[in-house]
């Protein structure tokens, strides 16, 4: 697996965010990686992926406190990753919701690194199932997405 080139510039918000959605299910079922290794995995810079890590350090559910933030952390040069017991509640979710999350499936499956057979894939299509017949059918174009950002 080749490792991309850093291109110029920053890297958008957007495209950090898919990539997290990714990668915190791989994580997450590792509980630890090395450093080295996930990059790799993730076709990322060592620094990249630093960074990626730190904005998922900031997510969590209310209160926002510690104790309900994601625990990921680099500890001589392993990712270390822990779930807040506040995420293992199960979820109530509305149509639109299981829709929503369908839609950011399919997007999240093409990117570098995703698992297709992973827990992510498996949850989101088991998600997909839940949703009306006429919605079950609906296809995303990220091309025509990104020409409107």
């Amino acid at each position: 697996m080749k490792i991309r080139r850093q291109r110029r510039g920053p890297r958008s918000a957007g495209e950090r965010v898919e990539r997290l959605l990714v990668m915190l299910p791989w994580i997450l079922e590792r509980r630890q990686v090395r450093l080295a290794d996930m990059a790799k995995q993730f076709r990322l810079s060592e620094k990249e992926l630093m960074d990626d890590l730190m904005m998922v350090s900031m997510c969590g559910v209310p209160p926002y406190t510690p104790d309900a933030l994601i625990d990921v952390r680099v500890d001589e040069e392993w990712v270390v990753a822990e779930v807040p017991h506040m995420f293992r509640r199960p979820l109530q979710l509305t149509s639109a919701e299981v829709f929503v999350l369908s839609a950011m499936r399919d997007a999240a499956m093409r990117i570098p690194g995703a698992d297709r057979n992973g827990p992510l894939a498996s949850a989101l299509n088991k998600l997909k199932a839940l949703l009306p017949k006429e919605e079950a059918g609906v296809a995303v174009d990220l091309r025509a997405a990104a020409a409107l950002s």
